[in-house]
């Protein structure tokens, strides 16, 4: 199946399910069918912590992509965040290269929009498969996705920031968060 939206080049070669580019950090049976809409905590940290892109997976200083229309984005990355997340003035997603957000706004159903609710079942331990040496078998149900079972969906904001500015605050409890705003910053409400 052919994707319904462009797909950005650096996104060219990354597995898809139904038509959707299969993100980075979310997890995966050995098989690679992905469980949309759960990040994998591994994956999630690599991306924080070595401050890569959350869709592709490369690093957010690398532009391969070198299009005239890409050239002043070169050195800036996106925060996808929630009202909570800008309160707080931090998101636990990692960032994203602006191409790459781009095309989770238009192609995932919680970003755009089409989505208005989260899933009514959000259990992760019913998702596993028989295969014993697939990593289903460490999922685990987190409180916080639990929490948000069937609950409308948040209205998330796109914020768009220079490279040198990306910052972690780390934590021993609750891990890596990206930093994200600074007062006076400007978002762009996404849905």
């Amino acid at each position: 199946m052919t994707s319904r939206w462009p797909v950005p080049i650096r996104l060219n070669t990354a597995p898809t399910q139904g038509g959707l580019v299969i993100p980075y950090i979310t997890v995966r049976h050995r098989d690679g069918r992905a469980r949309f809409s759960t990040n994998d905590p591994r994956r999630q940290l690599r991306c924080l912590l070595q401050a890569r892109c959350s869709v592709c997976g490369q690093p957010l200083g690398d532009r391969r992509d070198r299009s005239t229309s890409l050239l002043a984005a070169a050195h800036a990355f996106v925060l996808l965040m929630r009202p909570s997340d800008l309160i707080r003035g931090y998101s636990s997603e990692p960032g994203l290269h602006p191409e790459c957000a781009a095309y989770a706004e238009r192609a995932c159903p919680m970003l755009n929009g089409s989505r208005t609710h989260y899933r009514h079942t959000l259990d992760l331990e019913s998702d596993r498969c028989a295969d014993p040496a697939c990593d289903c078998r460490r999922w685990a149900n987190a409180a916080d996705i639990q929490a948000r079972a069937g609950a409308p969906a948040s209205a998330f904001y796109r914020l768009r920031l220079p490279l040198h500015l990306y910052r972690l605050q780390q934590e021993e409890l609750t891990g890596c968060r990206a930093f994200a705003s600074r007062p006076g910053r400007r978002t762009r409400h996404v849905w």
